[in-house]
């Protein structure tokens, strides 16, 4: 469609297979342009190369073009010998800064079309295909001197924002990568233990210890956590007794605060034993149990250490994940628990846990603030 005027222009519900220019056109109200899909090239202007900015671009004021139709984006026409399109992708476009210049300002064109209807979706959908575009000019201005480290440094991050959150448009696809780098973290922390758990090779063998020993005594479990217990209240009650020798010296708000926790403290072991003395299945010495009754110890045993094991995993994988957690949003503050290599990851972790949070505060702003 070429050097038409008319009030309104409607164009809906169509598939272009082939080029679709709309070059020196004059819409003076409403311009429709919805719910196509453009398979080819698209282009809303005209001009030469040799014209320089003099362009004559169709009026977009009126107009409704969800940017969602262009799936090879916004392009122009350049006329030099031949009607050739340009979109920039290749360094030999990009190379042309006038028509690049063109391109830009036609983007920006229909930036404004979006901001003034508050088509947030087309907006953002323009102004990434806008920041890709100016990432490639300046991926193709650094291959043409690799010396410039702040061209390298600005391609760099452009892609890297490209990559993290679209260039501002998606916080919540830095969101999504920053639970990524936790739960990569972790996993990684979870070969380093940050806390004791019974898949460390100490705790794990102290368990089996505990299980042997328990085996040898009559009463089992039960007769050994007695006697921890015992040595526990033994404590309680010797300090408690030296303090009623010490009337007069001592101030009596100490004994007045002990009594209570003496026997609260008795009142708790003896529950916990009563407990343990009713599930304990360890009770009766070895050598002295039947065949039966070794086999239903032993399958019960065998249980148990899977169990005790699934515990530690489970452990092992919360605490790992606490602690990645803890380094990703507070790098710099508190005791990190972690030590040796572990201890370098979570430092790193730290880095990138600011930086992701800190593109995503920055996204999330822009995206509220319109």
């Amino acid at each position: 469609m070429q050097d038409v005027s008319c009030e309104k222009l409607s164009i809906s519900n169509s598939v272009f297979n082939s080029h679709f220019y709309l070059i020196g056109c004059k819409v003076s109200e409403e311009f429709f342009l919805e719910n196509n899909e453009f398979r080819n090239d698209f282009s809303l202007g005209s001009g030469s190369a040799k014209s320089g900015f003099a362009r004559n671009i169709i009026n977009l004021e009126n107009a409704y073009i969800p940017y969602k139709q262009f799936q090879k984006g916004l392009s122009t026409e350049i006329k030099k010998g031949k009607t050739t399109v340009y979109y920039g992708n290749t360094h030999q476009e990009l190379a042309d800064e006038i028509e690049y210049d063109h391109l830009v300002t036609y983007y920006n064109k229909f930036l404004k079309v979006y901001r003034d209807q508050n088509d947030k979706v087309s907006y953002n959908a323009c102004f990434v295909a806008l920041k890709r575009l100016e990432t490639r000019r300046l991926g193709y201005l650094y291959s043409k001197n690799r010396t410039n480290l702040d061209l390298w440094l600005q391609w760099k991050f452009n892609e890297l924002l490209d990559y993290l959150c679209e260039y501002g448009t998606n916080p919540f696809l830095a969101l999504s990568h920053s639970i990524r780098i936790m739960l990569l973290f972790a996993l990684f922390l979870c070969f380093f233990a940050s806390s004791k758990d019974y898949l460390q090779p100490s705790e794990f063998r102290g368990a089996l210890q505990r299980w042997g020993l328990a085996l040898q005594k009559e009463g089992g479990f039960t007769e050994i956590y007695s006697e921890e217990v015992q040595k526990k209240l033994d404590n309680l009650e010797s300090f408690r007794k030296t303090l009623e020798l010490s009337t007069g010296n001592v101030p009596s708000v100490l004994a007045f605060f002990l009594q209570p926790l003496f026997f609260s403290a008795k009142l708790y072991y003896n529950l916990q034993k009563w407990f343990l003395k009713r599930i304990d299945f360890t009770r009766g010495n070895w050598q002295e149990m039947s065949r039966k009754k070794r086999m239903w110890v032993s399958m019960r045993i065998f249980v148990a250490i899977v169990l005790l094991l699934f515990w530690g995993l489970f452990m092992r994988v919360l605490n790992s994940l606490a602690l990645s957690m803890n380094c990703f949003v507070t790098l710099g503050y508190g005791e990190i628990k972690a030590k040796g290599i572990a201890k370098y990851l979570v430092v790193l972790e730290g880095v990138f846990g600011w930086t992701m949070l800190t593109i995503f505060s920055a996204s999330l702003i822009t995206q509220l603030m319109g």
